[in-house]
């Protein structure tokens, strides 16, 4: 008799454990799931640029840097003295010359109203 109540009580725990390992696999499994969804969502979404600074913040940059920039592929389209440039530009058929690559520029950023910096403004100084 003591030994079949044993036997019982075994079969009993060992069942129960191994119901307990299926119930947290399938629940780590879910979040698991989950999570790599978030992760691959935020990877594929498009990067926007935005500027968070405060107060009266004077930037400047040189000719040569808007040419690298031009040349590295744009981000958000710009305007160097007057000429807009979008970002989509054919970095092979553009005219750089148009930009004095030896002449410092003030750097300004046209920003809606959500904080995204939609063109960047070049001035020549």
């Amino acid at each position: 008799m003591e030994e079949g109540l044993t036997k019982l009580i075994f079969r009993m725990a060992v069942t129960i454990l191994f119901l307990s390992a299926i119930a947290v696999f399938l629940m780590l499994n879910f979040k698991t799931q989950a999570l790599t969804k978030v992760i691959q969502d935020n990877l594929v979404s498009p990067k926007v640029l935005s500027d968070k600074t405060t107060g009266n913040v004077r930037k400047y940059t040189t000719g040569a840097q808007i040419v690298s920039s031009i040349m590295n592929v744009l981000e958000t389209d710009i305007k160097v003295d007057g000429t807009d440039i979008p970002k989509t530009v054919d970095i092979y058929s553009f005219n750089y010359a148009s930009i004095d690559a030896s002449v410092n520029y003030d750097v300004s950023f046209s920003i809606d109203d959500n904080g995204v910096i939609t063109k960047v403004i070049y001035i020549k100084v």
